[in-house]
């Protein structure tokens, strides 16, 4: 004799059963927003630490330059012909608004991957240590052309096997940037050429 099941009761069962689908279903979800919040506080925290990095950087190369000027200077003031390095204006021939010399960018996003010494940086921070270099200080929309242009030429470079992506388990994180076969003797921005290209 078969039992019948009350419809109340198959609804409770459908129910607790459609429940446990969802408590399943959002514990997974839940793990991976923690995964994902774990992971950009550790990538802020490397951005932060980088951006440090790159303003010491900085500092200590206008103080270099700060340092040649006063050679420079020295240098005229000891000459035959009297010249006062103050009347000497700087020169200004560039009139369209330019942020980096050409090539500048690539030898920047060398330079920020071989101060990394064999750790990976973020396009964030790669772009974070190029911006420090522009020839003056850009609005939000010059900055997101320039981050595309920066976007662009990182995949161009990893094209061309000069630099390698960081495999990631998730595909939503940002691009993680290595030098590919770089010698830590190496002068920045020549990497060494690998045996297939030779």
């Amino acid at each position: 004799m078969t039992v019948r099941i009350p419809s109340s009761l198959k609804w409770l069962i459908n129910r607790h059963a459609r429940l446990l689908s969802e408590i399943t279903k959002t514990e997974k979800e839940l793990a991976s927003q923690h995964a994902l919040h774990r992971q950009l506080l550790h990538d802020n925290k490397r951005a932060e630490a980088t951006s440090v990095t790159n303003l010491q950087a900085r500092k200590t190369y206008l103080q270099q330059l700060k340092s040649n000027l006063k050679i420079i200077d020295s240098t005229l003031l000891l000459h035959d012909i009297p010249i006062n390095p103050e009347i000497i204006a700087p020169i200004n021939t560039q009139t369209a608004p330019r942020y980096l010399q050409h090539g500048e960018m690539t030898r920047l996003i060398f330079s920020c991957l071989k101060y990394a010494k064999g750790e990976y940086r973020t396009t964030s921070e790669i772009f974070a240590f190029i911006i420090t270099h522009c020839s003056k200080k850009l609005s939000q929309k010059e900055q997101r052309l320039v981050r595309h242009s920066v976007q662009k030429r990182l995949v161009e470079l990893r094209a061309k096997g000069r630099i390698a992506i960081v495999p990631q388990a998730k595909s939503n994180y940002e691009g993680r940037w290595q030098l590919a076969n770089w010698s830590s003797l190496s002068p920045i921005g020549r990497p060494r050429k690998s045996s297939q290209h030779q």
